[in-house]
């Protein structure tokens, strides 16, 4: 054998060499092969002559996943998969990825554990908004009345009955109803 066919023997590789290194499956080659798109050396793959013949024939979406990402060998057999078919895995993934962030939004939103935060913000605001004005609302009531008692005793139980009585008009149902956009502070 010549110096010259000894070099064309060296860069032929199995099919399944070609297959990884070119990120489709071997079942896809063989299919090549069938088609007549792909020629066989002594049952290996050229893949200088491969890639001239298939330069239009390997659908994307045929490619699968393998280990290699780039154009860097797989296996030393041949070169990595096509930029095309790297990019594709990309897409899909970031595709993958954001569809499972939905779906588990979704979950949660059915759950209850999410709240609308526009909503969560204007119950926020009411809320604070309703406390000050029922604490304001309390002073002048504790006021006229502290001004008759001269025992510390009383008067700290008059400030702290005013202001229980100030803060029960925001019970936890008045709080659910405002997290619910449902309550008016006015009633």
């Amino acid at each position: 054998m010549s110096a010259r066919g000894a070099d064309k023997a060296a860069t032929l590789v199995t099919r399944a060499a070609y297959a990884r290194s070119r990120g489709i499956s071997k079942q896809r080659v063989q299919q090549l092969v069938d088609e007549g798109r792909l020629t066989l050396v002594r049952g290996k793959v050229d893949p200088e002559k491969a890639d001239a013949e298939l330069a239009d024939a390997i659908d994307p979406r045929h490619e699968k996943t393998t280990k290699a990402t780039g154009g860097g060998k797989s296996n030393g057999d041949a070169p990595g998969p096509s930029e095309t078919a790297v990019r594709l895995r990309r897409a899909q993934a970031a595709q993958y990825e954001a569809r499972a962030e939905r779906e588990r939004i979704d979950l949660e939103l059915r759950r209850g554990q999410l709240v609308n935060r526009d909503l969560a913000v204007d119950a926020f605001y009411t809320l604070a908004r309703t406390t000050r004005d029922a604490l304001l609302n309390a002073a002048p009531a504790f006021a006229t009345k502290a001004a008759a008692i001269k025992d510390r005793r009383k008067l700290r139980q008059l400030y702290e009955d005013t202001v229980k009585k100030a803060l029960a008009k925001l019970s936890g149902e008045k709080l659910e109803q405002l997290l619910k956009g449902k309550y008016d502070p006015a009633e």
